[in-house]
């Protein structure tokens, strides 16, 4: 798997915009449920569905989950290191 390194700019536009987003909560990674079949992490929403992200996002410091059935997001907490886990 080709990790995606953003360039400098794009890296602070990224960060800006994070900044900006109204997380409904943060959750550590050790609370996700992994799919092995489909290299995602999934956690519950309250509306009934699953936030998910895809470990590729993650090795691309993407850490933001999302509901496809609500608006909802949540911000992911973890260390690098916590991927080696499920790769």
């Amino acid at each position: 798997m080709t990790k995606f390194y953003p360039s400098y700019k794009d890296y602070f536009e990224k960060l800006q915009d994070i900044q900006d987003l109204d997380f409904y909560d943060e959750v550590d990674i050790k609370d996700f449920t992994f799919d092995k079949d489909n290299s995602r992490l999934t956690y519950p929403c309250p509306c009934g569905d699953l936030f998910e992200i895809f470990i590729e996002d993650l090795l691309n410091h993407e850490d933001v989950a999302r509901c496809p059935s609500c608006s909802l997001i949540i911000k992911i907490v973890y260390e690098d290191i916590d991927l080696e886990d499920f790769l």
